[in-house]
């Protein structure tokens, strides 16, 4: 996760909690095509994507252009679940918002 390696599910959901609230405006789009692979494990994938994002809060706004990669796992009763997650930004670019 993010270059943590293993972490809890309540791990996530911290950092998440943190993210959003230090950022409560976020937007991503997708800047190009899927790439999606399929891996030795059983109903595995790997899904790469390049987005541009923008996340602003009352006093700044970030905006740049990242891949994000999503190791993807599907099981019957548990449905899709990511199972790995990483991003590496090419560009970012602050300004003062207000």
């Amino acid at each position: 996760y993010y270059g943590l390696g293993k972490v809890t599910h309540s791990s996530i959901i911290a950092d998440k909690q943190v993210f959003f609230g230090k950022w409560p405006y976020v937007k991503y789009v997708l800047a190009g095509d899927l790439l999606i692979e399929n891996l030795d494990a059983d109903n595995t994938k790997r899904v790469k994507l390049t987005i541009d994002f923008t996340v602003r809060n009352s006093s700044l706004m970030v905006e740049g252009r990242a891949l994000r990669t999503l190791i993807v796992r599907s099981r019957p009763v548990e449905g899709l679940k990511i199972i790995d997650e990483k991003e590496h930004v090419f560009s970012r670019h602050k300004t003062p918002f207000n």
